[in-house]
């Protein structure tokens, strides 16, 4: 929003749509996916080490989800630093 306010851009081109369509995108994947997973996690996690001391694969599963959550950040982000390094 600064560079918009400062020179001579508009929030119309894309390489500036896309930065602010990011940044809403991984804010919704932090609130929606990744914080309450990683809470079950570790409710998981320590319901699973008072009974012995290997994780149960109900555990395993939900650190797979946020693995692909984690690839699926990481996709957005390259997107975005390339499109706002190339201004399509």
């Amino acid at each position: 929003f600064w560079l918009v306010s400062d020179r001579d851009y508009s929030l119309g081109e894309s390489w500036i749509s896309v930065g602010i369509l990011a940044v809403i995108a991984l804010g919704g994947m932090i609130h929606g996916f990744f914080v309450p997973r990683s809470t079950r996690a570790a409710e998981i996690a320590e319901r699973d080490l008072e009974r012995g001391d290997t994780l149960s694969p109900e555990f395993e599963a939900l650190g797979r989800q946020v693995a692909v959550g984690g690839q699926i950040a990481g996709l957005i982000i390259v997107v975005t630093i390339f499109f706002m390094t190339v201004k399509p």
